[in-house]
């Protein structure tokens, strides 16, 4: 009549369970052993703030076992107590965590570089020589928006227009404060020559 077996180590277990009747049902057990899993309400996974940067961070939270947990992040230190690591790069990671029972779990975690910030000036050509009609139409992307312009005179706007031949420089902030930078020569045509 006892529906309880105790003290098992992992393995598949049969049962026959009996009623009054003489009626039998038969049930296979598989019993684990416990795997330490992530609470995804709290474990924080930071990427990097800007594509090539060290500045993102992993932070691991146990929804199950026995606290306290040892964490060992693979960097040579052996398991540790704080579940934190910091200043990472774009990789993946492979964290080995155990309870205090010793019970064991192991998770990878990828951290991804954003998508490279770029400005991609699209230059319209100066029409002739003399002239000062050339334009400058930006089309930035990469990063995370929403992104910052700002010419080398100083200008937010989003495109240059009415330019003479010169150098012209933008600057891109994205909402990370990422950066980047690019330069464009507006050169004037040849001058329009006729020979008799």
């Amino acid at each position: 009549s006892n529906n309880t077996l105790s003290n098992l180590s992992a393995g598949l277990y049969t049962a026959i369970v009996q009623d009054s009747l003489g009626c039998t049902d038969t049930l296979e057990l598989d019993l684990q052993e416990l795997q330490l899993v992530l609470d995804p309400e709290v474990t924080d996974i930071i990427p990097p703030s800007c594509f090539g940067f060290t500045d993102g961070q992993i932070t691991l939270e146990i929804a199950n076992g026995l606290p306290p947990y040892q964490f060992d992040f693979n960097d040579g230190n052996g398991y540790v107590a704080s579940n934190a690591l910091s200043q990472l790069s774009a990789n993946n990671y492979t964290i080995n965590v155990l309870d205090a029972n010793l019970c064991e779990g192991q998770f990878i975690i990828a951290l991804a570089d954003p998508v490279p910030l770029e400005a991609n000036l699209q230059p319209i050509p100066i029409s002739c020589t003399g002239a000062a009609d050339g334009v400058l139409l930006p089309a930035p992307s990469g990063g995370t928006p929403p992104y910052v312009l700002e010419w080398e005179n100083g200008s937010n706007a989003p495109e240059r227009e009415g330019l003479p031949p010169g150098s012209y420089s933008l600057t891109i902030t994205d909402a990370n404060d990422c950066t980047t930078s690019a330069t464009y020569e507006m050169i004037a045509p040849e001058p329009l020559t006729a020979t008799l």
